[in-house]
Formats: structure tokens, C-alpha cells, sequence
């Protein structure tokens, strides 16, 4: 990633084993980046303009996630990734 998406930082004895650009919605704006899944985590690290104008990273623990999907188009929730 690097110049347009920060590197996830790794715990010791963690690995990439996925990862997908997506949308996270933060205080209902879509902010754009990229989630990665590692063998501990699932990541969300925003793009360099959506970090700059305050979305933020996140990271939840695999032992915390208890369903994952794909959210459908939501029209009334364009600001907020409804695309």
C-alpha cells in the first residue's frame, strides 16, 4: 500500500491473509480504504485523504467478530458508503 494506504502493522508472529479495499462508515461519512483480514485481526485503514480529514483506523480482535457480510446499497446513505 504505502503511498495511498498505510502498511498494517503486524503483531509478532502475525501475517496477512487478505485483504480488499472497502468502506468503513465513521460518524455517518463513508470513508474509503482498505480492510485487511491477519491471522489475529480484522483491519480498516483509511486512504491518505480520508485520514487527513478524520477518518481513523481501526482494529477488532478475530476472537471479537461474530458475523461477517456485505452490506447492500443504501440510497439514503450516500455520505455514508451507501454505494
Amino acid at each position: 500500500m504505502g503511498a495511498w494506504i498505510d502498511d498494517v502493522v503486524l503483531q509478532p508472529g502475525e501475517s496477512v491473509v487478505w485483504g480488499v479495499p472497502a468502506t468503513s462508515s465513521q460518524h455517518g461519512i463513508g470513508r474509503g480504504g482498505r480492510l485487511t483480514l491477519t491471522t489475529a485481526a480484522l483491519v480498516f485503514h483509511p486512504h491518505r485523504v480520508d485520514a487527513a480529514t478524520g477518518g481513523t483506523p481501526w482494529r477488532v480482535p478475530l476472537t471479537a467478530v461474530r458475523e461477517v457480510g456485505v452490506q447492500p446499497v443504501a440510497l439514503g446513505d450516500l455520505f455514508a458508503g451507501g454505494l
